[in-house]
């Protein structure tokens, strides 16, 4: 729950909630190819195979992610995010896929967060998120996508690259 597709036949974003700060309504836009998330889930693996072998736990930065930060100040796309995510509060929606062409600042007011200085891909062994600050003191961490749901996205991007 919390999660959705939307036009799964056009290239598609992967727009995430802000798990910080959490007191304003803003999500994280992330183009995601099949090959990314294949990478990601054998670093997943490789930070698995570490703590095993060296009984400690292992994570793995990637600078530069791919990704632009949103807030969100207006009614209409926080309705329209909540319906496709088939959810009720902005607290339950986890990710939802949106249409490459979406523009959320045409359902209602939103912005940009500009500024950004240092972005990341943060993958351990359970989950991969992201994080982006502004220079100053200013943090933002999206929710975290765990092994399930990235193993649920390949198996159906796989799937759909079969028919």
């Amino acid at each position: 729950m919390g999660e959705d597709k939307a036009n799964t036949n056009q290239h598609r974003r992967l727009l995430l909630r802000l798990e910080w700060p959490n007191d304003t309504v803003m999500a994280v836009e992330v183009d995601l190819e099949q090959q990314f998330l294949e990478r990601v889930w054998k670093l997943m693996l490789i930070c698995e195979k570490i703590q095993r072998t060296m009984h400690g736990k292992a994570k793995v930065v990637i600078d530069n992610a791919c990704c632009q930060y949103v807030t969100i100040h207006s009614e209409p796309p926080i309705r329209w995010l909540l319906s496709m995510a088939k959810v009720d509060a902005w607290c339950q929606l986890q990710c939802l896929w949106i249409p490459n062409d979406l523009l959320l600042g045409r359902l209602g007011q939103c912005r940009v967060m500009a500024g950004m200085r240092e972005n990341r891909t943060i993958v351990d062994q359970d989950a991969v998120w992201f994080e982006e600050s502004d220079g100053n003191r200013d943090q933002f961490v999206s929710v975290r996508l765990g092994r399930d749901w990235l193993i649920q996205t390949l198996q159906s991007t796989f799937n759909r690259s079969q028919r």
